[in-house]
């Protein structure tokens, strides 16, 4: 590999940058400077004569490819020395993507091989779950009494649809020949449904992200000209964030690798994705393999982000975490030979209601106090490890006057302009249902109080509408002529909403994410109702990215705060825990683990309760590393918020490791 023209590099990321013979896998620190050196190892292969368009680059997001494209043409405009060809290839290459953009490209250039169809779709999960449940209800009508009556011996009728929904993304995986009720039954009856599904599905043009990547690993195992075709085209690979990487993930890649040209960054403790599939174990059992057949495992260990003291503290806390797995990080900024590392505490009271109270504004008033002398609110951030109470810490900032910026996932349907929203197509479905007639009464869009409703309810004779409809008040003129059109189509209805009604919500992302699904789709007002119906059951969410604002405080989850960095971290509601809710089923290369249910109590085989135990094992591992991802985002200072209480803290929380550290 070609080395670079300047060393203004570290000893350890110039060693990365000029490793030559054989495979490399980089463990590199928070804060490290790994994008310096994946740039820096992208244009090594080009100034070594491999077409920057034959370099495959994977990074975990979309924002993160563009990110890593952008720092690599930036780096070549710097140097000055790549024809115009060279630098457009890099520009557009399709390589430097992520891999459910990879195998977006393997599907539909080969999906062909095996009667999959060319990319029309992605199901995102809005669109999944009205396919899903409309699929299902369909199946579940046309089944023989026998054979659900034998499904309901195992599962009720509120637990069915969602093991039938595992089942449908765990088909690829799916080994089962065990003789062990109910898995005999489930393949008899639910595999044929769900292997029906997918292939109608997929015959539409349908895919899931889930189905990407298993559809592409599955042409590559049945078609060896498929892995030929693509190695003929990846003459390099590149992977950030490998930490992250599902097993599925990584036999695509191992495929299309070559000994010399493989380079993988990521960092085992910043492993978080395992609902995603991420598997920790991958990466040292990559760095053994490599090491084993000539390549190398090399290190980051130097952090520039954060500042020595701050250091100071991750890494006590770290190694009574992690063992001597641990390898501590060396202060970059050892020149600014400050940063802090606290543990705030305060008497919680006993109630748990309070006590979350209580913490907000014991935190709105630390950073009001630092605000006060001098800080910006830009410089403060508040992570969680579950989102939930997120809304008490935003009113705490906001009473004091402090702008906030409050990113999280939040149910749509905990909006009051889209309940109200849907109380108005339910109207305008049947306007005789009293019940839908009277919230849209109530709504923001005509705005009855009880007392106005009362006066029309009083006459029961007829249907609230015709009530209404009678003493035709002139709020409601625009609605009772809409309705008498008898025009069911949802856009023209909206439409008559909105020219209607004196009233628009200001602000509302909750109202506009729920309008954008809803475009782009011919639908009746009654196939719109059914949809809300189903969202609310799945109780879809929208990513709410909250207050524009530049100098606001962020307020955001440990996962919603990867990549990023702030000045001065607090890290609260450390007592919570995340435990995950049991799946119907576990699976390894030892079989299939299932839950079920027989006379009303939970059942486990065997297998499960194994493999139950190793999961629970994984999660408390895994909650280790969020702890760690939420302390290496601070510079200057790390806040741990810890409540001191009569009562210990929750057995392997973040309180109780915090607590003892």
């Amino acid at each position: 590999m070609s080395k670079p023209t300047q060393s203004k590099f570290t000893e350890e990321q110039l060693s990365a940058i000029e490793h030559e013979g054989g495979s490399l896998l980089l463990s590199a620190a928070a804060g490290s400077g790994k994008t310096t050196v994946m740039v820096e190892r992208f244009l090594g292969w080009v100034n070594s004569g491999i077409a920057p368009e034959s370099i495959l680059s994977v990074s975990f997001t979309n924002e993160a490819a563009n990110q890593l494209r952008d720092r690599i043409l930036k780096r070549m405009a710097e140097r000055e020395r790549y024809a115009d060809s060279v630098v457009e290839a890099v520009r557009t290459s399709p390589l430097i993507s992520t891999i459910h953009g990879f195998c977006y490209g393997v599907v539909n250039e080969f999906g062909s091989l095996d009667g999959f169809a060319p990319i029309e779709k992605i199901l995102l999960k809005s669109d999944w779950s009205l396919v899903f449940d409309e699929a299902y209800r369909n199946w579940r009508d046309a089944l023989a009494e026998e054979d659900l009556k034998t499904l309901l011996s195992y599962y009720t009728h509120r637990t069915l649809k969602p093991m039938v929904e595992a089942l449908y993304f765990s088909r690829f995986e799916w080994q089962s020949t065990a003789e062990e009720e109910p898995l005999p039954t489930i393949n008899r009856i639910v595999l044929p449904f769900v292997r029906a599904l997918s292939s109608y599905l997929q015959q539409q043009g349908h895919y899931s992200f889930y189905d990407l990547e298993h559809v592409a690993l599955l042409l590559m195992q049945k078609h060896p000209q498929v892995v030929e075709n693509l190695r003929s085209r990846v003459s390099a690979i590149l992977v950030d964030e490998f930490q992250d990487t599902s097993p599925a993930q990584w036999e695509i890649l191992k495929r299309l690798k070559r000994p010399d040209t493989f380079f993988a960054v990521g960092d085992p403790v910043q492993s978080i994705y395992r609902f995603r599939g991420a598997e920790v174990a991958l990466f040292n059992a990559v760095g053994d393999e490599i090491e084993s057949t000539g390549g190398a495992k090399k290190y980051l260990t130097l952090n520039f982000r954060s500042e020595p003291g701050v250091l100071d503290g991750i890494n006590a806390l770290s190694e009574s975490l992690f063992g001597s797995s641990y390898t501590p990080m060396r202060a970059g900024l050892a020149e600014t030979n400050g940063g802090t590392y606290q543990i705030l505490d305060y008497v919680a009271p006993d109630n748990r209601g309070d006590a979350a109270s209580e913490e907000a504004e014991f935190v709105a008033k630390n950073i009001e106090a630092q605000i006060r002398r001098g800080a910006e609110p830009k410089d403060f951030a508040i992570l969680f490890r579950s989102a939930d109470r997120m809304p008490l810490y935003r009113d705490a900032l906001l009473a004091k006057d402090i702008p906030v910026s409050c990113k999280q996932s939040t149910p749509l349907f905990h909006s009051y302009d889209v309940v109200d929203l849907c109380q108005y197509l339910r109207a305008v479905n049947n306007p005789l249902d009293d019940r839908a007639f009277s919230a849209f009464l109530c709504s923001s869009f005509v705005g009855y109080d009880f007392e106005k409703l009362w006066q029309f309810a009083k006459d029961r004779r007829s249907s609230l509408f015709e009530v209404a409809l009678r003493a035709s008040p002139e709020p409601l003129k625009w609605f009772f002529d809409w309705v008498e059109r008898g025009d069911l189509d949802l856009e023209r209805s909206l439409s008559a909403l909105f020219s209607g009604t004196t009233y628009w919500p200001e602000q509302s992302p909750a109202l506009l994410a729920f309008l954008s699904l809803f475009q782009n789709k011919r639908w009746l007002v009654p196939e719109a109702v059914r949809a809300i119906e189903v969202w609310q059951t799945e109780d879809l969410k929208f990513e709410n990215l909250g207050n524009s604002n530049a100098n606001a405080v962020r307020i955001m989850t440990v996962h919603g705060s990867k990549g990023l960095e702030f000045p001065h971290v607090y890290v609260v509601d450390l007592a919570r825990q995340a435990p995950r809710p049991l799946p119907p089923f576990l699976i390894s290369e030892k079989g299939v683990g299932v839950r079920f249910t027989r006379k009303n109590q939970p059942e486990e085989n065997e297998l499960y309760q194994e493999l139950k135990a190793e999961n629970t094992q994984r999660d408390l591992e895994e909650s280790k590393r969020v702890l760690f991802v939420a302390l290496t985002r601070a510079q200057k200072s790390v806040s741990l918020v810890l409540a001191r209480s009569k009562k210990a803290p929750p057995k392997e929380s973040w309180a109780s490791w915090v607590g003892h550290s």
